[in-house]
């Protein structure tokens, strides 16, 4: 019984965690002026990392993108078409995971299955990468990586401040209020960004 009441308990905290790691996406977003994401990859991040924590998290998105990156560069010059192509690199990157998983058994020992979910939402990622890299340059593909890593990793640090999870499971009522009115406020925001302020700098110096 004990062990199902900490289930639950956990399962609530994800769940009334949300408003507050959107609101802090949003926050990235508009306030502070970094580009180049929506909401749905750093959220899925976000809890990838809760779930099976930063450093695995990290380790486990670098290796997926140099993997996908090697089959993406030797499919390149094939004929096959866009989605079948993306879909191939995935299923071949998920093969060498689990053979990463076989050779160092140490690191999957203590994933259960939300971990396992968890290794799927990062591989997933795979596909959103695939399709910012046809617009976007090599270093601006490693910013949204950092970027949305960034905010995963504060979303986990949030996650682990017990006087923070224990405030949301008592009032949730109260912080999903005050995530509409931050979201609300954001979403009015008609100022310079955070990142603008230090891009126009030196226009500013000049004037």
């Amino acid at each position: 019984m004990e062990v199902l009441n900490n289930i639950t308990t956990t399962s609530l905290l994800l769940i009334f965690l949300l408003p507050v790691i959107i609101t802090l996406i949003v926050f990235f977003r508009q306030a502070v002026g970094l580009r180049g994401f929506g909401i749905d990859v750093p959220l899925l991040l976000s809890y990838s990392f809760i779930i099976i924590g930063p450093i695995f998290g990290i380790i486990l998105l670098i290796v997926s993108l140099v993997l996908s990156n090697a089959f993406y560069y030797f499919f390149k010059n094939t004929k096959l078409l866009h989605l079948p192509k993306v879909g191939l690199i995935i299923i071949l990157t998920s093969f060498c995971i689990g053979l990463l998983g076989i050779l160092f058994p140490y690191y999957l020992i203590n994933i259960s299955l939300s971990g396992i979910l968890a290794v799927i939402f990062i591989l997933s990622l795979t596909e959103r990468f695939f399709s910012l890299r046809t617009h976007t340059s090599f270093w601006e593909n490693i910013v949204y990586i950092v970027t949305i890593s960034f905010i995963a990793i504060i979303s986990y640090l949030l996650f682990s401040i017990e006087v923070l999870r224990a405030v949301i499971l008592t009032y949730p009522l109260l912080v999903l209020v005050f995530c509409v009115i931050a979201v609300l406020l954001l979403g009015n925001w008609s100022g310079l960004r955070i990142a603008e302020y230090y891009r126009f700098k030196e226009v500013a110096k000049n004037k």
